[in-house]
């Protein structure tokens, strides 16, 4: 991806839909590459499919140039990115209209009318945990809206004083040790006995408290998307080795450029 030419006050280490385009196809051919061991089957843990304004456009006629492009890509998981959300009802329910939208294109991926990969073969939603006890009711409708293919959810907690946070769940403002405060741990209680797992998005300044909510939910299955947002640039410049050594020492899945579920 290359950055937008559009100045944007920003810090460093910080991404938002404002300092990056997704759209760069004149980029992206400039070089190609032979495809190594095209034939091993290849599931794609962590895709994004949007329609939003600007260059924020990547649905199935993308994602299948992307899967046809060499490798043997057979399946994809979807996770959510605040996509399709319903524009009607109650707040804490809009989101289930992103776990709908990724059903129907599962659903045209499994005719096989375009092509073999099952696309949002399974699907991560987006639920708000600070809901509480109250979150169990979403859950349930992501549930029924993909009851085949509905695996988790993700509720980020990415925090960064006094910056833009494009990780937040819409109507609840990320907060300094989010993942610690009550309600969040109440609402996060409820995955586990939905058989569903979560997927978490943090800054590296978060790691140690990613860690302490692993220790406190040993049987629930977690996921730390892109290796907790590591940035080797401005203020924090060589400061995180300590808290990655620290997380290691913890059991969760990881994942790189946003590949998703893996048990460590």
């Amino acid at each position: 991806m290359k950055k937008s030419n559009k100045t944007v006050a920003i810090s460093p280490y910080v991404i938002t839909p404002k300092n990056f385009v997704l759209d760069r196809n004149d980029w992206l051919d400039q070089r190609k590459e032979e495809t190594l061991e095209p034939d091993i089957p290849v599931i794609d843990p962590h895709v994004h499919l949007y329609d939003e304004p600007g260059n924020f456009h990547y649905l199935y006629e993308q994602a299948r140039k992307d899967l046809d492009s060499g490798h043997n890509v057979v399946a994809t998981v979807f996770v959510e990115c605040r996509s399709f959300y319903r524009a009607d009802g109650p707040d804490e329910m809009k989101p289930v209209g992103e776990t709908e939208f990724a059903n129907g294109i599962a659903a045209m991926a499994a005719s096989g009318r375009y092509g073999k990969a099952r696309l949002n073969a399974a699907i991560i939603g987006r639920t708000s945990l600070l809901l509480g006890a109250a979150v169990e009711k979403v859950m349930e409708a992501h549930l029924r809206a993909a009851p085949d293919r509905f695996r988790g959810i993700r509720h980020s907690a990415g925090f960064v004083q006094g910056q833009h946070n494009h990780l937040e769940t819409p109507g609840h403002k990320n907060f300094a040790g989010m993942m610690a405060d009550t309600r969040y741990r109440e609402g996060f209680s409820k995955i586990k006995p939905l058989g569903l797992i979560y997927e978490g998005g943090c800054h590296f300044t978060q790691l140690l408290e990613f860690r302490d909510l692993a220790r406190a939910f040993p049987d629930t299955t977690m996921v730390l998307n892109h290796f907790g947002t590591p940035a080797p640039n401005g203020p924090y410049a060589g400061k995180r080795a300590g808290k990655c050594a620290a997380l290691r020492a913890t059991r969760c899945g990881y994942s790189v450029r946003g590949s998703g579920p893996r048990n460590a």
